[in-house]
């Protein structure tokens, strides 16, 4: 399927309409939950929406690092007003942070901590969340981002939500480390959950690098992520004037050409399927030859596993070697069948 999105930071964005028809698989919308529904009614429901609001904080609690209580105490002030937000802007996911953790190690356990106790209330509430959405290449260290964040992803992903990372590239197609980054991670995580690229672009994010160039670059990168499906789609960025000058609306056209030649299926999330149990180990290999205990009276043969068989003879102790036919629990068939409390090898 298709993966290309859109990021809609503000107005104007002539043309989003016809995009929105065009079914993109994925609309990330800055404040602005009328996009989503747009994207979503438009598009017949094929586009998975993502709201990110900006009005509660920026990108994160300003003592996110330094919290002045426990992370549950942080996330029992700030949900419930992230919640309000939520509430008025429908949409299948929610981020809770942008850009945080960097490349400090403790700064990325601290970002997993307060969003592991934003996910809980708001999975318990009914809402899906798009966690992390670190910022492009980082962590710089993806042995880092193994240790502290893909387990945090994994977890998020049992409980149906999906994983956000940004993308920018001098050239989307220079196979450079931003770019392959999210190939990398999907490929650690197992294909499995969602991974969405929530920021895609160029430069940083400053300025517009020509519908020409966009659109084959853009066409370029969604051949290279097709092939992982738990790849949601690219937001690429973005469409409103904003300080950064980015937006590519007159780029709509091309890319709605590029999209309803290209049509797909909607995407599905990849449940996460628990590892088979490990088998039961091996039973130990019956031994050979048995011989009656010795400082024990004589031992009864029977007719089956049971005390409850025909007595039909007795062997007295020490005697042996017998050799061994078959077992039925704590009985031996030696012959007849006698009790291994009474046996030995």
């Amino acid at each position: 399927m298709s993966k290309i999105g859109a990021h809609v930071s503000g107005h104007p964005r002539q043309g989003y309409a016809s995009l929105c028809y065009a079914r993109p698989a994925l609309v990330l919308s800055l404040n602005d939950g009328g996009a989503l529904e747009e994207a979503k009614r438009l598009s017949h429901g094929h586009t998975v929406t993502i709201f990110r609001d900006t009005t509660v904080y920026l990108e994160a609690p300003g003592d996110i690092n330094n919290p002045p209580g426990s992370y549950a105490d942080m996330a029992g002030y700030w949900y419930p007003r992230l919640k309000a937000k939520w509430t008025l802007n429908p949409a299948d996911y929610y981020t809770i942070t942008n850009e945080q953790g960097g490349n400090d190690p403790q700064a990325l356990r601290n970002l997993v901590a307060y969003e592991r106790e934003i996910m809980r209330r708001a999975n318990v509430d009914g809402f899906r969340v798009c966690v992390l959405n670190l910022a492009t290449g980082s962590p710089g260290d993806i042995v880092m981002w193994h240790a502290i964040c893909h387990p945090f992803i994994v977890e998020a992903f049992r409980a149906g939500n999906i994983y956000g990372r940004h993308v920018y590239s001098g050239d989307l197609n220079s196979f450079d480390g931003n770019a392959d980054r999210p190939i990398k991670e999907i490929a650690r995580l197992g294909d499995i959950g969602g991974v969405a690229i929530t920021e895609c672009g160029w430069s940083a994010g400053y300025g517009f690098i020509g519908v020409e160039k966009l659109v084959a670059q853009v066409a370029a990168y969604d051949q290279r992520l097709r092939p992982f499906k738990s790849l949601v789609g690219f937001a690429v960025w973005e469409l409103g004037t904003t300080e950064f000058k980015a937006n590519w609306e007159s780029a709509i056209p091309d890319v709605w050409k590029y999209l309803t030649a290209n049509p797909s299926p909607p995407w599905q999330f990849v449940p996460v399927v628990a590892p088979p149990p490990p088998p039961p180990p091996a039973p130990a290999p019956m031994p050979h030859e048995l011989y009656v205990k010795k400082g024990i009276g004589w031992l009864n043969l029977r007719t089956g596993p049971g005390a409850n068989h025909t007595d039909i003879g007795d062997l007295h102790p020490g005697r042996g070697p017998l050799r061994v036919i078959s077992k039925s629990g704590k009985w031996w068939e030696v012959a007849g069948w006698a009790h291994g409390d009474y046996l030995e090898e």
